[in-house]
């Protein structure tokens, strides 16, 4: 069966990023798995402290056992709506979680966001901006304080380099599950009418090569000072659930993650980003 992991730094981020795996997981049919890294660099709030009694292993144990809990009304433990399972790993963040997406188990790794109130490693977080342009995997990025409602509304994020059959056929094949409507759109900076017959025809071409689309899909092209505002206008306008991406040097993803971030990256508070890097087409 397929797994999803959430790293945890036991912060309130990563716990919402694991209420929110859960909820695919249940739709998807997976696994989740928590993962705490303990000698890395992953964006701990807090100096740890060992338990009275305990090493530091069996320390972090019980409170990845805690961590896993979930309470309802009145703080009454429920079941989980997926089988989970947790582990302490020691070593370098990134290098781990990298290890974890190379697992052909590994369905996706699911990593909390903080708000884009503060400074730009806030913003993402700088672990899971390195992690989502290097994992041989899916990751998505979970707004704080997010709550799964279901994917309605998926929007794909499109530039020439992303709108290949290969991008196309894993964003449209994830939505499946959620019965969600596709919107493929993309955000001219400047109005270069070439590139959008050509982004238009490829994507004609890929929707319509076996007949009519088994799914419902929109597509806009959006003029807009910048990419950022135009999505998150299409985001708010849409009710938009989720963005997906593909991760890759040049490309729309690359402008995003460097272009004044602090201001930019405000899309991250709105809706999780699923995010595809180009090496996992090429595995």
């Amino acid at each position: 069966m397929k797994k999803i992991i959430v790293p945890t730094d036991f912060s309130y981020a990563s716990k919402d990023a694991f209420l929110f795996a859960l909820d695919i997981a249940a739709t998807i049919n997976a696994t989740v798995e928590v993962v705490h890294i303990y000698s890395g660099s992953f964006n701990t709030q807090r100096p740890y402290t060992i338990k009275a009694g305990m090493g530091r292993y069996e320390s972090l144990m019980d409170d990845l056992k805690t961590f896993v809990q979930i309470e309802g009304e009145g703080n009454v433990a429920v079941k989980p709506k997926a089988a989970v399972s947790y582990q302490a790993i020691g070593g370098a963040t990134e290098k781990n979680l990298i290890k974890l997406s190379d697992d052909p188990s590994t369905l996706m790794l699911v990593m909390g966001m903080t708000g884009a109130s503060v400074s730009k490693e806030r913003i993402v977080g700088s672990v899971s901006r390195v992690i989502s342009q290097k994992a041989n995997c899916p990751v998505l990025l979970v707004p704080k304080g997010a709550n799964f409602k279901g994917f309605k509304h998926i929007l794909f994020a499109s530039d020439y380099d992303s709108v290949e059959a290969k991008f196309l056929r894993k964003a449209v094949d994830f939505s499946k599950p959620f019965k969600a409507t596709m919107h493929f759109i993309h955000v001219q900076e400047e109005n270069d009418w070439d590139l959008n017959i050509a982004l238009e025809d490829r994507l004609f071409k890929y929707l319509f090569a076996e007949g009519d689309p088994q799914f419902a899909f929109n597509m806009a092209t959006i003029d807009a000072k910048t990419v950022t505002k135009g999505l998150n206008q299409y985001i708010e306008e849409n009710e938009i659930d989720l963005a997906i991406m593909v991760a890759h040097k040049r490309n729309l993803w690359e402008r995003i993650m460097h272009k004044s971030i602090t201001k930019a990256m405000a899309i991250t508070t709105k809706v999780p980003i699923l995010v595809y890097h180009k090496d996992y087409f090429e595995k």
